[in-house]
């Protein structure tokens, strides 16, 4: 799986412009390990407002960004949320970063990324809402 994973990934950034570069990614365990952070964040919030090439590029990078605001403030407002409370809030977690981890590492290349995240994007859309809502840091989800 990791090699398929692997291969995908170096088919994507052949394209030039517009790719997740990961840092020391060969394929390895360590790899995968080592670049995971940069893959959830990758895959949740790229492209940024600066690297549009195209008008589909910049109104996702512009949803990308205002997500990316609604969960700092979330963040400020309310805490870290308490999601052990919750096993389906926990399945749906697990869910988005596994989709978002595959999907980022074997997909680089961020007009491809913006439609498969479709898998996840709305249920992550659907907790950051949910985390925004929240009054004070005894409701955090």
């Amino acid at each position: 799986m990791f090699t398929v994973v692997h291969e995908n990934y170096l088919l994507g950034i052949q394209k030039g412009h517009g790719a997740i570069h990961y840092y020391h990614f060969d394929g390895s365990i360590t790899g995968f390990l080592i670049n995971i952070p940069w893959a959830i964040f990758s895959g949740l919030f790229r492209p940024f407002l600066f690297e549009w090439r195209n008008i589909f590029q910049a109104i996702v990078a512009l949803e990308n960004f205002v997500v990316f605001v609604l969960l700092i403030v979330a963040l400020w407002r309310t805490g870290l949320p308490k999601i052990a409370q919750n096993p389906w809030v926990i399945a749906g977690i697990i869910m988005i970063f596994t989709m978002d981890i595959f999907i980022a590492f074997s997909i680089p290349n961020f007009g491809t990324l913006s439609r498969f995240k479709t898998a996840y994007w709305p249920f992550f859309v659907m907790l950051a809402i949910c985390w925004f809502q929240s009054k004070n840091k005894s409701q955090a989800l």
